[in-house]
């Protein structure tokens, strides 16, 4: 397996306490709640309209803020500081030896823009951790949040309502509501922000389900249209 020939020295993984991570890191915004939500999320904006909403009992936040490598290509997964904050903040080691019992959270949440390049982002995340800390996806710890790309906006009335189907779509067209199409993370406000990522009541999350079959995580690097039902949990991961 190439993942055993990956370098843990080169890598400065942290492994095992299960302490929480706040001083390690520059980048990660933690929680105090052992059973509490990471979200892993696109970009600067997005990281400081969830500081906004969050609980920062329940929901900790490392924000990626470079560029995230396919596994496929060793060398760079060896050099990239995202994915090693990832692996670190995660606290249960890398492949092969994982400590599951050590991860610091419940949920570990992708969020990323609406558009084709936040899918292919959480694409390349999802291929990313089934490969180097698959114990995350074998016990269902990994998810991904689903993120409106049209929504009903009505400021004045206190409205606003993420459309997830074209039916939704076509029927607040019909009936002259207003439409906001926000690609990013970023054009959202905290309020709207909460309503789709850290409210229980409200959010749509995905759980990835693991598979040893490459040829369904290639997929995860076709066509749009299959690389959102692959998202959407249509198919096991």
């Amino acid at each position: 397996d190439y993942r055993q020939r990956l370098d843990l020295r080169k890598l400065k993984i942290t492994t095992g306490n299960g302490k929480r991570a706040s001083t390690k890191f520059t980048k990660l915004r933690d929680c105090t709640n052992r059973n509490g939500e990471l979200f892993i999320v696109e970009g600067d904006s997005a990281e400081s309209g969830l500081i906004q909403c969050r609980d920062s009992k329940l929901h900790a936040i490392l924000p990626l803020k470079g560029k995230v490598p396919s596994i496929i290509n060793i060398k760079d997964i060896l050099d990239n500081a995202e994915i090693k904050d990832i692996i670190n903040a995660l606290g249960i080691g890398f492949y092969p030896n994982i400590n599951i019992s050590n991860l610091r959270y419940s949920k570990i949440i992708i969020l990323t823009d609406a558009d084709p390049d936040g899918g292919h982002i959480a694409s390349i995340l999802i291929l990313d951790l089934a490969m180097l800390v698959p114990d995350l996806v074998k016990t269902g710890h990994l998810y991904v949040a689903k993120t409106p790309l049209y929504s009903i906006n009505d400021p004045k009335k206190g409205i606003f309502l993420p459309l997830w189907t074209k039916e939704e779509i076509d029927k607040a067209v019909a009936e002259n509501k207003p439409i906001l199409r926000a690609k990013g993370l970023g054009e959202f406000n905290p309020e709207q922000l909460k309503i789709f990522s850290t409210d229980q009541k409200t959010r749509s999350l995905y759980q990835v389900k693991y598979t040893s079959n490459l040829e369904k995580l290639s997929k995860l690097f076709s066509d749009v249209n299959t690389k959102r039902e692959l998202l959407e949990g249509k198919f096991k991961i």
